[in-house]
Parts: structure tokens; C-alpha cells; sequence
């Protein structure tokens, strides 16, 4: 079940009557439909007198202050070039609006432990537009449960440039490496869900969906990729030739410490957790391949059929959509 709610930490003395800002005028807007073409956008346009200025945190002003209550697809002025962003998607049944009483200020969110690349652009949710009420506030969850973001992947897009000159004018991104990363994408983008969390460091936690096995993208500063691989979880015996289970994990990637591994640049996956209960779907399956469980590794029968912990080295592997994992484990590590 998808979270469209909010909750917002209360701040003492803080009145909760909503200011006149910028995108007062709710709409929804058909994904397929042009932005021009929706004269509810157009009068939008000329009630946002105001622009976003920044994204620093430490440099907001009340003029910040964006309302996107219920909105599809929410057009804003960074500084004075119209930008798009949006909440989410569902399935065939296209864009989510976002939800009730979303009315705060976008800023720049990076942990420094972490790459650049890990850095995205959120919505802190505050109750007036008064900029001392962002610490007391909280980020607007996405449909995934986790905060609602915009991250690098998404921002390559040119249709994200605005945004992506912000953050650059900012002082939160170094610009050599933001023009490596458009330029990466462009070459990329067939591959790529613009919109999926991407990871950005070997040993990040990410989810898979069975049956649907592993699909991320790759964002690191040495470049952007994919993975994918149907296979990691199938039961490839020729009387069943099916994944044999349904349910959602959290993995991660690892470098092996297998003895057989010495030596090589050589990834294993284990489970984190489960998120959703593992389910066997194929009525009377014998159990061949393991269930996944939270802690172990994930694990295939080899071609002499031995169950081994599923493994590959990044240097010698001959599956193209596997290739670019090696940019979360470079060379000289």
C-alpha cells in the first residue's frame, strides 16, 4: 500500500494558517498532456511572481516557499526558467499527485560520508513559510516509503537543467563532475528509470521485487550504469525454468571473501532483509533453490549443479547487463 500521508513535527507557536506564495492555484495536469496547453498552468505562471532562489539549506527565504498540494506535475521559477518535477508514478495507471497540505521549501540534502552522487534534491515540509520553522519540519515521504527525492539520475535530464544550475550557482556540486554525469546519462538513457533510486556505493542497501530478479541503475563519480539480471533467483532446471517464489528483499552487494575469490574483483549479494513474506508460487516446487533469508547470501547451483554462493567477477564476466557493477567497485580499491 502506497503512504501518501504526511506528518509534520508541531512547532511551538507557530500559527498553521497557509500563506498566499507561489503555485496557489492547484491543478492536475494528464501526464501525456503539454504543459502549455493547460491554461491553468499558464495562469499559474503569472501568479509565480516569486522564484526559487537556492537550494542550500542554509540559505532559504520565505520567498522559497513552494505549495504543491495535490498537484500532478507542478511547474516552478528557479531563479527565472520554468522547472517540472513531480511526486511519483503507479503502474499503468500513471502519475500520483502529491498529497494533501505539501507546502514547504525544496532544498539540497547530501550526507558528506557519502559520494557526491548520493546527494538529491527533497521537500522539507513546513507549516508557513516562515524559514525558522524548516528544522522543526520534515521531509515529505514518497510513495516508497522512504523520503521523497530527486536524485542525480533524475536531474540529468534536460529537462531538470534548471535545477541542476542551482545547485552548481549553490556551491552543492562541483560542475566538472555534474557535466561528466549529463554527459554519461545521454549515453545511457535507453537503459535507465530516471526516476528509481539509484546506487551509488558497493555495499548500499537496495530493494528487489520477485519474480522480477535485480534491475538498478548505477550512479558514481566514475560514471552511470545499469544491472540486470533475471536470473539470480530462477530455477533454471528445464521442468520448471521459473523463479519459484514471490516477495520483495533488501540486498546488497559485497566483496567476496571466498577463498576461491582471492585475488579477483569478485561481488556476492546478500539479503538484508525481508520486506515482503517470501512466497512459494509454483504449486509443489521441491525446494531446489534456497529461499532467500535475511543474513545469508544468495545462492545458485553451479554448472556441475552444486549450490555455491551466487558470485561475479567483474573482470571476466560475459554478461553485458552485469558489466557495470564494476563502477561500484573500481579498479584501484
Amino acid at each position: 500500500m502506497f503512504r501518501r500521508s504526511l506528518t509534520l513535527i508541531p512547532c511551538a507557536a507557530r500559527a498553521l494558517a497557509r500563506p498566499r506564495s507561489l503555485l496557489t492555484t492547484r491543478y492536475l495536469q494528464s501526464a501525456a498532456q503539454p504543459p502549455t496547453a493547460n491554461p491553468d498552468m499558464l495562469r499559474d505562471e503569472l501568479k509565480a511572481r516569486r522564484s526559487l532562489k537556492t537550494l542550500h539549506p542554509g540559505r532559504l527565504r520565505s520567498s522559497d516557499f513552494v505549495d504543491v498540494s495535490n498537484m500532478l506535475h507542478p511547474r516552478i521559477l528557479v531563479d527565472n526558467d520554468r522547472a517540472y518535477f513531480r511526486y511519483g508514478a503507479c503502474g499503468i495507471s500513471g502519475l500520483v499527485p502529491f498529497p494533501p497540505n505539501a507546502r514547504g521549501f525544496l532544498y539540497y540534502h547530501h550526507d558528506p560520508e557519502l559520494p557526491p552522487t548520493t546527494g538529491e534534491i527533497r521537500f522539507r515540509v513546513t507549516p508557513d513559510n516562515d524559514v525558522a520553522g524548516f528544522e522543526c519540519g520534515k521531509d515529505l515521504v514518497g510513495l516508497n516509503g522512504s523520503p521523497w527525492a530527486m536524485g542525480l539520475l533524475t536531474l540529468t535530464k534536460t529537462s531538470f537543467e534548471p535545477f541542476r544550475r542551482r545547485l552548481v550557482e549553490d556551491g552543492l556540486f562541483e560542475p566538472a563532475l555534474m557535466q561528466k554525469l549529463v554527459e554519461r546519462w545521454k549515453g545511457k538513457r535507453r537503459l535507465l528509470n530516471p526516476h528509481d533510486r539509484a546506487v551509488h556505493y558497493l555495499e548500499q542497501p537496495f530493494t528487489a521485487r520477485l519474480p522480477q530478479g535485480l534491475r538498478i541503475s548505477i550512479v558514481t563519480p566514475d560514471g552511470i550504469g545499469s544491472a540486470r539480471h533475471e536470473l539470480i533467483f530462477k530455477d533454471r532446471r528445464a521442468h520448471v525454468n521459473a523463479v519459484p517464489y514471490s516477495g520483495r528483499v533488501l540486498l546488497r552487494f559485497e566483496r567476496s571473501r571466498l577463498p576461491e575469490h582471492t585475488g579477483t574483483r569478485s561481488v556476492v549479494i546478500r539479503v538484508l532483509k525481508i520486506l515482503e513474506p517470501i512466497e512459494v508460487v509454483i504449486p509443489g516446487y521441491d525446494m531446489r533453490l534456497p529461499v532467500p533469508k535475511e543474513g545469508d547470501l544468495i545462492h545458485k547451483h553451479d554448472l556441475r549443479q552444486v549450490l555455491r554462493p551466487f558470485s561475479i567477477d567483474l573482470d571476466k564476466t560475459r554478461n553485458l547487463e552485469l558489466r557495470d557493477i564494476g563502477l561500484l567497485y573500481p579498479k584501484h580499491t
